[in-house]
């Protein structure tokens, strides 16, 4: 059944996960089941798994390392992702001076974007364009990367973006570097004029629907021109030229759950207790939630099959870091030889907790991998064994 306070374990006690997926399987998307049953498999042996036999003949001892699921809503594999994540960016970021960026919006917007999911790939593509404009009235094609964020620290639908930017980037002809300052007001109002822009488009197109209260397009423009004449809340870091800082920044929201099982209070059959800090008065506060509704909102933040929550743009874009990175480093003075990242998990385990996970409990010889299994494919694994893991049975 796992550990107490796991979200496995609020999902297969009372099969809480079985009871919702049965209740909501004709409007489920599928990214949902699958993503839920991936995370009910980790560490199964029906993911596959890896043997490792001790490189003494005279010893016996082997370990079995099984498969995990890389689901965001899984803990442990979060963190491990995350870590994988990071020591990736420590290769590919050039040490300079960073702001890290936030553009919110109205909370009356946030529920529109479960409405039409794809509007949060054009909210994330404004959102770059922005910063990029703005860098591009200086002159400048700076480096950045975001992540967009569906909940806040309660679970809630709160969608916002997170950027990480270089204060300064290229010149039109990528010879010199040029330090670049940005400022709050500009980047507020190209931000929330192109959202509102993207959301008069979505209703005029018919990607949302008109609600009861606003049954004319005319309601609708006079409704988005009522929050279009506020200030929108976007905050600008303090520049920080901390390498680690930049890195983690991004990091700690990449991978992490809708709820961290660190915040887990409590939990039984009738209800979930989690707590999270308010930024409105800045105090810790608990939700409670009945396990169902616990789920619900879990379920609320899984992104569909192939979304990007990590994105690159400026010099950094996929499409031209191979080009503009060397000359980048060569600006800044900077030695672009290639780390060797410890991404594998023996490495990271090594990394995070200060041991050696391949070294044998008994003679202190080295483990060596001795058999592959690959096990089940995902889809095998939810079509065969979906009922089975929610009951919280080995398989």
């Amino acid at each position: 059944m796992g550990f107490k306070n796991t979200i496995k374990t609020i999902l297969i006690r009372n099969l809480t996960w079985w009871r919702f997926y049965t209740t909501n399987i004709d409007t489920l998307r599928p990214a949902v089941a699958s993503n839920i049953c991936r995370m009910l498999s980790c560490g199964n042996r029906v993911r596959g798994y890896l043997e490792y036999s001790c490189s003494n003949d005279s010893c016996n001892h082997f370990k079995v390392v099984p498969m995990t699921c890389k689901s965001r809503l899984c803990s442990s594999c979060g963190k491990k992702l995350t870590a994988q994540w990071i020591e990736k960016q420590r290769q590919i970021l050039p040490k300079t001076r960073w702001q890290h960026i936030t553009f919110t919006q109205p909370d009356e917007y946030w529920p529109l974007y479960w409405e039409d999911r794809s509007l949060l790939n054009d909210l994330m593509k404004i959102g770059a364009e922005c910063i990029k404009e703005y860098a591009a009235k200086h002159g400048i094609n700076p480096g950045l990367f975001q992540v967009v964020h569906t909940f806040g620290r309660d679970g809630k639908k709160n969608v916002h973006l997170h950027m990480s930017v270089t204060c300064g980037g290229l010149t039109a002809n990528n010879t010199q570097w040029k330090n670049l300052k940005f400022s709050h007001f500009p980047l507020m109002k190209a931000w929330r004029k192109a959202v509102t822009n993207l959301l008069w488009q979505a209703y005029k197109t018919g990607r949302l629907a008109l609600p009861d209260d606003k049954p004319t397009l005319t309601a609708i423009r006079a409704w988005l021109k009522a929050h279009y004449q506020k200030v929108w809340h976007v905050h600008l870091a303090k520049p920080t030229n901390s390498h680690k800082k930049n890195i983690n920044y991004l990091g700690r929201y990449l991978k992490r759950p809708v709820i961290a099982q660190s915040r887990i209070i409590y939990e039984n059959a009738s209800e979930v207790v989690f707590k999270y800090l308010d930024h409105n008065d800045k105090k810790t506060k608990r939700k409670y939630l009945t396990p169902l509704e616990f789920v619900e909102r879990l379920t609320w933040h899984i992104h569909d099959k192939y979304f990007r929550a990590v994105r690159y743009y400026g010099f950094l874009a996929n499409r031209v870091r191979g080009k503009l990175l060397p000359i980048v480093f060569k600006l800044l003075g900077l030695d672009q030889t290639e780390l060797q990242a410890a991404t594998d998990w023996a490495s990271l385990i090594q990394l995070n907790f200060n041991f050696n996970p391949l070294t044998c409990i008994l003679c202190g010889s080295q483990l060596l991998l001795t058999n592959l299994n690959y096990g089940k494919s995902d889809a095998d694994i939810f079509s065969l064994h979906h009922h089975q893991l929610a009951q919280g049975k080995p398989c």
